[in-house]
């Protein structure tokens, strides 16, 4: 875990394992979700994750829960989180991901769990609504790709 004292009070900010290490810059997942919810009131801290892709070291996937989510509303939360990964967290490049209300992965006590996230979406077991990548280098209009939905059933 990741802390620190005030007044001899100790306050748990995250985890260490989780941070996301971005062309040499170590990024903590829980601040990228933070900074996201502050300008954009779609999206819950309780309902996104954030890792490093797999086996590219300069890009990360944030992952959100929504539902019955159109095209246009995707649009524009894509873009507040490409603002915030480029200019806030210099990330250049990555890939933004509207899955099911139910395919953030929790914890027993109701945490959002980073990893099990990552390897569930790697294993196709998430439902993805819509998925678009990014790079900080791309100003240009952009087609967002619509995933076939359907639900599954618990494994």
């Amino acid at each position: 875990d990741k802390g620190f004292f005030i007044n001899q009070n100790i306050y748990i900010i995250g985890r260490k394992d989780n941070e996301i290490n971005v062309n040499g810059v170590l990024l903590d997942p829980e601040d990228i979700v933070f900074s996201v919810n502050e300008v954009e009131d779609k999206l819950s801290q309780r309902n996104c994750a954030v890792f490093q892709k797999t086996g590219r070291h300069e890009s990360i996937v944030f992952v959100f829960g929504a539902a019955n989510l159109e095209e246009s509303v995707f649009t524009s939360i894509f873009r507040n989180i490409k603002n915030i990964l480029c200019r806030k967290f210099k990330v250049s490049n990555g890939e933004i991901i509207a899955v099911s209300k139910s395919g953030i992965v929790r914890t027993p006590s109701g945490k959002v769990s980073m990893k099990k996230t990552q390897q569930h979406l790697e294993d196709g077991r998430i439902d993805i609504v819509f998925r678009k990548e990014f790079s900080s280098h791309d100003n240009s209009s952009f087609h967002v790709r619509k995933m076939k939905t359907y639900e599954r059933s618990p494994k």
